[in-house]
């Protein structure tokens, strides 16, 4: 553990808005999995935690809602003054938040129900605040990253796309909370300040993925696979090396969905 930079107790607001702070997906990860049940699962916990809130009528000293840890390795500065992080743990769950804060932006940004303050908390976290070159708040280094910026940019309810940005952010959009929202301005602010995580920040990438193996993840089981992935890419530092064992393990995740589609 003494490669570890910081163990740290934080909001979304902080994790996923500061100005100058961007998040990768390492090639080794798996894609973005979540289904609809994960989904699911994980916003009727917030939307119980939150009206729980406003019956007690103390949404300012709610108890906050604890969301598991975020395991990062911070990346040598490569993006000018920007702050550069891979995500080796989390990935699941800051890509649902970042679908939710997009489907929120999209259904109500041009209502006048919606004030300034969370206008900008959904924006930055969907995008960086540097108005020039702004980035994306989260890349996915893979083929994965064109479908993820499309569902943010351009999304269609209408353009029914096979992927799971499209489908959870169309599950968000309809799901009956959303809809019935009474004071959405206070549920935005609730989300961005009660949400919690605990947020491991480490020197090196392989310290990160130790740590990552004895965390229980929220969501998904991992497969034994990607264990070994995990495993095989914390004791090298070869890139090429990585790359041939993500390439391996993209093989068996092939193999696998091919034999539950004949069972």
């Amino acid at each position: 553990m003494s490669n570890c930079i910081s163990v740290e107790l934080i909001n979304l607001k902080n994790l996923l808005t500061q100005d100058g702070r961007i998040f990768e997906i390492p090639l080794f990860q798996r894609p973005y999995s979540w289904k609809e049940e994960q989904v699911n699962s994980l916003l009727e916990d917030i939307f119980q935690e939150y009206e729980k809130a406003i019956l007690n009528g103390k949404i300012e000293e709610s108890d906050e809602y604890f969301c598991g840890s975020i395991v990062l390795s911070k990346q040598i500065n490569k993006k000018g003054s920007n702050e550069v992080f891979d995500i080796i743990d989390g990935q699941q769950r800051l890509i649902t938040f970042t679908l939710l804060a997009s489907a929120l932006k999209d259904l109500y940004s041009n209502s006048n129900r919606m004030n300034e303050e969370s206008r900008n908390l959904l924006n930055l976290t969907i995008k960086s605040k540097e108005s020039k070159d702004p980035y994306f708040r989260i890349w996915l280094n893979n083929n994965h990253h064109t479908d993820f910026k499309s569902i943010l940019e351009q999304y269609s309810a209408s353009k029914k796309e096979e992927n799971n940005y499209w489908k959870n952010k169309t599950f968000i959009m309809q799901h009956e909370f959303i809809k019935e929202i009474k004071d959405l301005n206070i549920f935005i602010k609730w989300l961005y300040y009660n949400i919690k995580f605990n947020q491991i920040t480490c020197a090196n990438q392989n310290t990160a993925i130790k740590i990552f193996l004895v965390l229980n993840d929220r969501g998904l089981k991992l497969f034994p696979s990607d264990i070994l992935k995990a495993n095989l890419i914390s004791k090298t530092t070869n890139k090429d090396t990585k790359l041939e064992i993500t390439q391996l393990g993209k093989y068996f995740s092939r193999t696998r969905k091919n034999r539950s589609k004949h069972k």
